[in-house]
């Protein structure tokens, strides 16, 4: 992620060389927006457990989950994710299947903690 966040303005360095500068505004902006936010997203990662309610947040992606409606548990840690949504940072982390059809992939740090702390609130979830 951080070679992305680095490699991403040595495009726009080049052309500011070789072009005038007001061709290359608009890139440069384009760029910046996008390293805001995969800055973000490594700034501001976080799942929070209330009461019954799962908060996840991972940049200005943000949304909450009911424990209640959690079903399964599923440990990935293959490079390739088959989750619908991954607001997790790293490859190692779960699928969290919920609701009928919904499912998310984050990556708590202490992973053990986390899935312990999920079965208290709902001892029905199958973890896999």
């Amino acid at each position: 992620m951080g070679v992305l966040v680095i490699a991403l303005p040595i495009p726009i360095i080049f052309a500011a060389f070789e072009e005038e500068f007001g061709s290359i505004i608009v890139p440069f902006i384009i760029v910046v927006l996008i390293e805001a936010f995969f800055i973000s997203m490594v700034l501001d990662t976080k799942y929070i457990v209330d009461g019954e309610i799962l908060f996840y947040r991972s940049g200005p992606i943000r949304g909450k989950i009911d424990i209640s409606k959690i079903r399964k548990i599923e440990e990935n840690n293959s490079f390739v994710k088959y989750s619908t949504f991954k607001p997790g940072l790293s490859n190692r982390g779960f699928v969290i299947h919920f609701n009928t059809f919904d499912d998310i992939f984050i990556s708590p740090e202490n992973k053990e903690a986390f899935v312990t702390l999920l079965l208290q609130i709902n001892p029905g979830i199958q973890v896999c």
